[in-house]
């Protein structure tokens, strides 16, 4: 009980290249895992390597398993409720950005996919202050809003084709219902009307 650390871990110049706290589970069970526990303010997080999912997770709970966040050996991140980035861009280079039960949101920042698709299955892409693009990719929003709002002197959305676009609509709008009442329309307001 004093004011400083209660532990500390020095290397030095041999200890170049390892680690200097080594936490190994030597059982082979799939769920054998290896985290630290965090404990504060009646709260628990969990840390470390999630043996039965094979990722690096981080839990709300004691032990891992029942993850918020995770990161696979390859590099996939996963997050359980949405991805958001208060100041800064979510940015993609050669992958998707993919939330399947969450928004994707950028308050003040972009939203990019440079080779892949920005997808949100039942949640919202929004970027508040920022651009949403995806060079070689798509855009979609499968069970959830695609929302854009500007306030400059100038188009709040800009379509421009190239000569692949030749001979093509560069909006399609497309109703697959059956139903009579099946619609296709834009709507237009302006003036109260």
């Amino acid at each position: 009980d004093v004011a400083g650390n209660v532990a500390t871990f020095t290397g030095g110049a041999a200890t170049d290249n390892f680690a200097l706290m080594n936490l190994v589970n030597m059982e082979e069970d799939d769920a054998a895992d290896v985290a630290i526990s965090f404990t504060a303010h009646d709260g628990v997080f969990s840390l470390g390597y999630d043996g039965g999912e094979n990722v690096f997770g981080l839990s709300a709970t004691g032990n891992l398993g029942t993850n918020i966040m995770s990161v696979s050996p390859t590099g996939l991140l996963t997050t359980a409720v949405g991805l958001t980035a208060t100041t800064g861009p979510i940015t993609a280079t050669a992958g998707d950005i993919t939330s399947t039960l969450g928004h994707i949101t950028a308050t003040a920042g972009n939203i990019t996919a440079t080779a892949g698709n920005i997808t949100s299955t039942a949640g919202n892409i929004t970027a508040t202050a920022g651009n949403i693009t995806s060079t070689v990719g798509n855009l979609v929003a499968n069970d959830g809003v695609l929302t854009v709002t500007d306030d400059v002197a100038g188009n709040v959305a800009t379509f421009t084709g190239g000569d692949a676009t030749d001979n093509n609509a560069l909006i399609s709008l497309v109703n697959t219902e059956n139903h009579d009442d099946a619609d296709v329309a834009i709507s237009f307001t302006a003036h109260d009307n």
